[in-house]
C-alpha cells in the first residue's frame, strides 16, 4: 500500500510539472502539448488513486 502512495503522489507530481514545462516530461515524444501530458501523466495517476482506494476499502 505505501508503494501504491508513492507511485501516487510522484505521477501527480509529474503531472503537474508536465503543465509547467511540458517538453521535459514527455522527453520521449517531439509534439509535447499540455494535453498530452493531462492524457499520460493523469490517467496514470487517476488509475492509481483508484487501485489505491479501492485496497484501501477492501482492507
Amino acid at each position: 500500500m505505501k508503494i501504491l502512495s508513492i507511485l501516487t503522489a510522484l505521477f501527480f507530481l509529474l503531472t503537474l510539472f508536465g503543465l509547467y514545462r511540458p517538453w521535459l516530461a514527455l522527453w520521449w515524444s517531439d509534439y509535447c502539448p499540455r494535453i498530452k501530458v493531462l492524457k499520460v501523466y493523469g490517467s496514470i495517476t487517476l488509475a492509481l488513486s483508484v487501485i489505491y482506494a479501492l485496497l484501501s476499502i477492501l482492507t
